[in-house]
């Protein structure tokens, strides 16, 4: 068999057994989020109304609706692309929601919430990190990115629009585990945070098995994913203030500034304890790549 035909094959073979390995932990953090991971209109409805949470719930049914009819029109190799890609980013999201808080890799004090659909899909966020501090509570919004042409791209530049309109990230719908109640949020900062395919399958992997083996809940709560998400973090909030700062947008130089400090605290306590450089992660340089086009650094 000619060397090029015997690579063809053994790449289609590992390509197979990543797709299998993919769509089993999908189907885990379907079951995860199924058990209660994700933040739910319905338990609303004391608060915004019946009607109010039912036209919500017609807004999200409808995008949905949208968005299978048009992945239905797509080529079957970019619809197949897209739809692996969609696996992946529900993986990280409900890995983060639980992990996120039970791992601390958002510090000690943190709480991770996975945003309701109508946030996802209204707000463009897909989790809030709660941080208690010495003040009160302030959160931060999470958008998971996995697609696989323009990467994070796209995201960034939606930011960089939000601050040049004045526009805010908003939670309606969330519950403060620092104050035990409903209320929606607003004034966030949004962050992008993604990592490379190998380094999300081996964290899940662990996130899978954790239940089984107190080896594997050990590395997963030192696994460097953390510091990937925390460093890309970081990057984006330096670049928003910096940007904020330039525009004379001062609330927004505000926001991040605060966040940004919450973050270099949180890294400076993880700093050198947990293993691994993000720099080797193909999506963190991704980002970072992205975030010097969009903000010319």
């Amino acid at each position: 068999m000619p060397s090029f035909e015997r690579f063809e094959q053994e790449r289609n073979l590992e390509r197979a057994v990543e797709k299998q390995r993919i769509d089993a932990l999908y189907g885990y953090a379907r079951e995860r989020e199924a058990a209660g991971g994700r933040i739910r209109e319905s338990d609303f409805k004391n608060y915004y109304g019946p009607d109010a949470v039912r036209k919500d719930r017609e807004y999200v049914e409808m995008r949905k609706r949208q968005f299978g009819e048009s992945l239905a029109r797509l080529p079957e190799s970019e619809r197949a692309e897209q739809e692996e890609a969609q696996k992946l980013a529900s993986v990280m999201e409900v890995m983060l929601q639980e992990e996120g808080e039970l791992s601390e890799w958002f510090g000690r004090n943190a709480h991770t919430a996975m945003a309701s659909e109508f946030d996802d899909i209204k707000n463009g966020m897909d989790a809030v990190v709660e941080f208690e501090t010495e003040t009160g509570a302030e959160h931060l919004a999470l958008a998971v990115d996995f697609t696989l042409k323009r990467g994070s791209l796209d995201k960034i530049q939606n930011i960089k629009g939000d601050i040049d309109r004045g526009h805010t990230t908003e939670v309606k719908y969330f519950y403060s585990e620092y104050e035990k109640k409903q209320k929606p949020l607003k004034g966030l900062a949004k962050v992008v945070v993604t990592c490379d395919t190998p380094t999300l399958l081996e964290a899940a992997h662990l996130w899978k098995t954790k239940g089984k083996s107190p080896q594997a809940q050990h590395a997963l709560a030192n696994h460097p994913i953390q510091m990937i998400i925390l460093r890309e973090i970081q990057s984006q909030l330096e670049a928003y203030r910096a940007y904020a700062e330039k525009k004379k947008k001062n609330d927004f130089e505000k926001i991040y500034a605060g966040d940004l400090a919450m973050i270099d605290a949180i890294l400076g306590e993880k700093e050198g304890r947990i293993p691994g450089n993000p720099a080797n992660d193909d999506a963190y340089r991704a980002l970072a790549r992205n975030l010097s086009v969009v903000f010319g650094k």
